[in-house]
Formats: C-alpha cells, sequence, structure tokens
C-alpha cells in the first residue's frame, strides 16, 4: 500500500486514537452518524490522496494537484488543512499542501521503493515546489 503523506498520517492518527479511547460504553461509528460521517470522509480523502499521488507520478504539475487538493479539502476535508497549520511544513497553505504531497515521495526514497522513479519524481517536484516559491503569484489551475 502507499503512505499517505504527512499531514493526513496526523490525522488519521488523531482518528485511530479516539478509536482506542472509546470504552465498552461508548458508541462506535457504526453506531454514532457523526462518527460514521467523520470516517466516510478519511476514507474518501484517502483515496484521493492515493489518486493524486499516481497523477503526481505519471507527470501531473505539482500546482495542479495543489490547486485541486486545496479546493478538495476548503470542501470536502478541512481538517487537513486546519492539521497543517500545525505541521512542521513552512510557508503559505500552498507551499505546505505541496511539501506534504512530495514528502510521499521523500519516503519512498528513503525505503528504497521503486527508488530510481520514486528519485526522479521527487527532483521533478522538488523543483517545480522552488519555482512555485519563487513566483509571486501561482496561476489558476
Amino acid at each position: 500500500m502507499f503512505r499517505i503523506c504527512a499531514c493526513s498520517i496526523m490525522v488519521l492518527g488523531l482518528f485511530s486514537a479516539y478509536g482506542l479511547l472509546l470504552g465498552e460504553d461508548e458508541e462506535t461509528p457504526a453506531e454514532n452518524p457523526e462518527l460514521s460521517r467523520k470516517q466516510r470522509e478519511r476514507d474518501a480523502f484517502a483515496n484521493e490522496i492515493s489518486r493524486w499521488e499516481k497523477e503526481l507520478e505519471a507527470g501531473r504539475s505539482l500546482v495542479d494537484v495543489v490547486t485541486e487538493v486545496q479546493e478538495y479539502c476548503s470542501v470536502y476535508y478541512p481538517i487537513y488543512l486546519e492539521a497543517l497549520a500545525y505541521s512542521r511544513f513552512a510557508g503559505d497553505q500552498r507551499g505546505q499542501i505541496a511539501q506534504s504531497l512530495i514528502e510521499e515521495f521523500a519516503t519512498r526514497v528513503r525505503d528504497g521503493r521503486d527508488l530510481n522513479r520514486s528519485r526522479a519524481v521527487l527532483q521533478r517536484l522538488r523543483a517545480e515546489l522552488a519555482a512555485m516559491n519563487g513566483s509571486i503569484a501561482l496561476p489558476p489551475a
């Protein structure tokens, strides 16, 4: 399986920790519509992250993916954007999203998974991030 970028791991971890804290008398997601909704939102976001990573690997531009992530999360998964504020990633929200996406490929390189391809994608994405950081305004997608 793929590794979800750093911030989404933190968000998923929070949900997992909550699950561990549930006592016998606490409601489970199946019993609580709100928890069930949050679980569906998290699962949908994880699927989207996987798709975006595959698109980046296939050559889609970082700027395009960052724009799509930001738009998706603004509507469907704002907790990801909120978590970015507490992440180790610097810069504005778009830069933080980009760094979070890039982290998946950096992890692949560190782990030696599909090393040559991951290294090439990582280098391209880092160059695109540098260009994003150097630009005054990003063009709309």
